[in-house]
Order: C-alpha cells, then sequence, then structure tokens
C-alpha cells in the first residue's frame, strides 16, 4: 500500500506526544513507519514541511467551520471564545504552541483562515475599525501562542503554589506582603491567560472610545 500522507502526519504527532518536539525527526518516522526516509520526500520535502502539515492538523480539529458569531454576543465575549478555543487546540498536543507558533500559513491553511476568520468577522460583522480589528487579531494570536509555550515549557505552577515563585527572591517585602494577601500562585493557568485577554481587549476598547470622542 502506497505511503498516505495522513499516515506521515499521525505518526508525527503520535511522537509529538510522546516524545516532544525534538523527538519528532523524518528520519524518526519513517523508521517507525517501517519505510525509507526517502519515501517521506514524495509529500514533505523537510522537517520545517512536516510540522506545518502537523500544525495544519491541530487547528483543523478545533477550526473546522468558521460559523458567524451570534450578533446578540458581545464581540469581546466573542473574541475570548474563539481564544480559548485556540488555546485548548494547542493545549491538546504536546509542545503544541512551539509547532503552531512558526507555521508558514501558506502550508498550514487553517491557521491563515483564522485570523481571516478573526479580522473579518471583528471589521464587518462588529464594525470595529479596521486597523484596530488587525492588531487585535494579531496581538491575540501572538498572545495565546506565547501563554502556551510557557505553558508547556515551564514548571506547572503547583509548584509555584508550594515553593513560591523565583522572582520573589527579588521583590521588595512590602511587596511580597501584597502578592501574599492576593495569593495569585494558587490560581490556574486558564485565569492568568482570560485576565490577559481580557487586559488586550480593555486596552482595544479604550482605543475605540477614544477613536469616537475625536470625531
Amino acid at each position: 500500500m502506497a505511503l498516505q500522507k495522513e499516515a506521515i502526519i499521525a505518526k508525527a504527532l503520535e511522537i509529538l506526544n510522546r516524545e516532544g518536539l525534538n523527538g519528532v525527526t523524518l528520519r524518526r518516522v519513517a523508521s517507525e513507519l517501517q519505510v525509507k526516509a526517502a519515501s517521506l520526500y514524495w509529500h514533505v520535502q523537510n522537517k520545517r514541511e512536516l510540522l506545518d502539515e502537523m500544525a495544519e492538523e491541530m487547528l483543523r480539529s478545533q477550526f473546522a467551520s468558521y460559523d458567524p458569531p451570534d450578533r446578540n454576543i458581545a464581540w469581546q465575549a466573542w473574541l475570548m471564545g474563539i481564544a480559548n478555543r485556540l488555546r485548548e487546540a494547542l493545549l491538546a498536543y504536546r509542545d503544541g504552541g512551539l509547532v503552531v507558533a512558526g507555521a508558514n500559513p501558506n502550508r498550514a491553511k487553517t491557521f491563515a483562515k483564522l485570523g481571516a476568520y478573526l479580522l473579518t468577522t471583528l471589521r464587518q460583522t462588529y464594525e470595529l475599525d479596521l486597523e484596530i480589528a488587525g492588531a487585535l487579531s494579531t496581538t491575540i494570536l501572538m498572545y495565546t501562542w506565547a501563554f502556551v509555550i510557557e505553558e508547556q515549557t515551564s514548571p506547572p505552577m503547583e509548584e509555584n503554589a508550594q515553593k513560591g515563585p523565583a522572582i520573589q527572591q527579588y521583590l521588595p517585602a512590602t511587596m511580597l506582603q501584597e502578592l501574599s494577601d492576593l495569593k495569585p500562585f494558587g490560581r490556574s493557568t486558564t485565569s492568568f491567560y482570560n485576565q490577559g485577554l481580557e487586559l488586550i481587549i480593555a486596552g482595544a476598547e479604550k482605543t475605540l472610545k477614544e477613536q469616537t470622542q475625536t470625531l
């Protein structure tokens, strides 16, 4: 039976979840498929192309379709929902953030479609200023990738909750007490992620408001 690209991507994702990004090589994929590495070159020319195909599969599983939002849902809530779906798609795979962050949108087409969906919806459905909609879309995407990469490569927050973050040894005593009162290190990564989203969106809201006032 001829080797199919789908089988290559599935095996690469299996290796990714088992060993992480460093374990994914064309030679390793070929070995586990019991074929010669040269057989893969009909479908992927190099590791970068393989990673692009992997990124496409990761995102396509979460963003198979792009339905227009319910106009009763505010753009802020809609945008946070999309961003959380993206985070879930990246977290579904070990090192998913690293794989997708460097993807070529000409091959990882869902990657490009998602950006266009964000921009088009914010501009045409919610009628945000085009420049602000573009900056907001890009910032949300980059923030999400960076946040997931940090989640997947840093010590778990539970460790910080037990031992305290390394930063605490460099903070003044008064600030340490304030942090202790807030107990921020007992919070989930999801709550931190959404707090960051809210701050980004609040900045866009402020800019839109100021723009309206100057008209």
